[in-house]
């Protein structure tokens, strides 16, 4: 068999979107957390994991959650 014909005949890879890598670099930083029917991220002040009102790909890499449950927990 010839290298073409194998490799027509091989499972395509599949392609990560940026938008899918950035979501996985922030779950594995423990920015974020995959719960049902959403993400959770933690704040940085009291440590309470609280619902993300925006989607994960919109946030910058760098980020920092403030969840506002408390005067202390405000930026």
């Amino acid at each position: 068999m010839d290298f073409s014909r194998w490799l027509n005949q091989q499972a395509p890879i599949p392609v990560q979107s940026d938008a899918d890598r950035h979501v996985q670099e922030l779950l594995d930083e423990d920015v974020l957390r995959d719960v049902q029917g959403g993400y959770e991220a933690m704040c940085c002040r009291c440590g309470e994991w609280r619902e993300l009102y925006c989607g994960p790909e919109e946030i910058d890499i760098d980020y920092v959650h403030y969840c506002g449950g408390s005067p202390r927990c405000c930026p």
